[in-house]
């Protein structure tokens, strides 16, 4: 029975980001299954005057120009996840997760990740303390978000 080669291995199986030339290398590879160094980006198939490599290494360049969303700031939050949203033990989805959060948690951002703005620390029992980092598009600021809290009266 003949058995395929070992897939090529480039270092990155420990990180948790890579750079834009290193994510495209590692695009090129799933694509082709292989990955020249000589070549640099110019692999993968030939379209409209680029290889593959660089148009997906222009698209992560473009991708960077595009606003992110609303900037989250330090301060009162509620969890708006109807299923709830994942406490994990570090900015991203790589790192494990321990805890739900059900929608409607009150928490206080204490950080905006450097990395990634899209992930914020938080601290759940208002003691300044760090409790582990969530998505920020499922937060809204606390004053604004009423039915959060519980001291807000139902309509009539």
């Amino acid at each position: 029975m003949l058995s395929s080669p070992p897939p090529p291995r480039h270092g990155f199986e420990s990180r948790t980001s890579l750079t834009d030339l290193e994510f495209a290398m590692a695009a090129i590879v799933y694509n082709t299954g292989r990955y020249d160094p000589a070549k640099r980006l110019k692999q993968g198939h030939l379209s409209d005057g680029k290889y593959y490599g660089e148009w997906i290494f222009e698209y992560l360049k473009l991708s960077r120009t595009v606003d992110a969303g609303r900037a989250i700031a330090t301060g009162r939050y509620v969890v708006i996840a109807r299923g709830g949203l994942k406490l994990r033990g570090g900015p991203g989805t790589n790192f494990d997760s321990d805890k739900t959060l059900p929608a409607g948690t009150e928490l206080n951002v204490i950080e905006v990740d450097s990395h990634d703005p899209s992930w914020v620390r938080v601290d759940l029992e208002a003691d300044g303390l760090f409790d582990g980092d969530v998505f920020a598009s499922f937060l809204a600021p606390a004053e604004q978000h009423g039915a959060a809290r519980e001291d807000v009266l139902e309509p009539a």
